[in-house]
């Protein structure tokens, strides 16, 4: 019975809280579907492709950017130009932070496997999460996976084709589209192998 008078008494307390004043809404979202203001949300402005994204200098990774004090980079900041490579390629304003790493050495850690299968290479996929190809694991977006070439090959024959590891090297930021699709952004050149 007291659950009962209780809900009662909030009842009645919401019908005076409504008659005390009317609720202001914005006529604009209730006129507009979600899906139209998002799609105002995401139209070119003239000055996207001028100005970077923002980022403040203490977003840079520790390091100096050269080969022997690389950028100590993450997946996490690699995947910030998510929403800023456009479908045919083009770069919208990037992150200040992944336009300035542009150039400089890095280090980076990841599942690292052959680009082709083969005993030894020199071209390799560095990705976030372990992907075998096909079945295992979840396929890498293009901002959480790069291409690396390395100065040496790397010797794969009678071992896993997937392995974790860090690698070294000159980061180049280098869009690569196909059929409206943006398949790749990074790719790691004059690499060497840490650990």
């Amino acid at each position: 019975m007291r659950v009962l008078w209780s809900v009662l008494a909030i009842l009645v307390l919401a019908a005076a809280w409504a008659l005390l004043g009317p609720v202001e809404t914005n006529q604009l979202a209730c006129e507009l579907p979600p899906w139209e203001l998002l799609d105002q949300a995401r139209q070119d402005s003239p000055d996207a492709a001028v100005a970077p994204a923002p980022s403040s200098p203490g977003d840079m990774p520790p390091g100096a950017g050269t080969e022997r004090q690389p950028f100590r980079v993450s997946w996490e900041l690699l995947g910030r130009a998510d929403g800023h490579v456009r479908g045919d390629g083009t770069l919208d304003a990037m992150p200040r932070t992944i336009e300035l790493l542009g150039g400089t050495w890095i280090e980076l850690s990841g599942y690292y496997a052959p680009a082709v299968i083969a005993p030894s290479t020199d071209e390799l996929v560095l990705t976030l999460n372990r992907w075998d190809g096909c079945c295992i694991g979840l396929p890498p977006t293009p901002f959480d996976s790069a291409l690396v070439k390395t100065r040496t090959p790397i010797d794969f024959s009678l071992q896993h084709q997937i392995r974790f590891g860090t690698l070294r090297g000159r980061l180049v930021l280098e869009p690569f589209a196909l059929g409206g699709l943006v398949l790749g952004l990074y790719r790691i050149e004059d690499a060497e192998l840490l650990r």
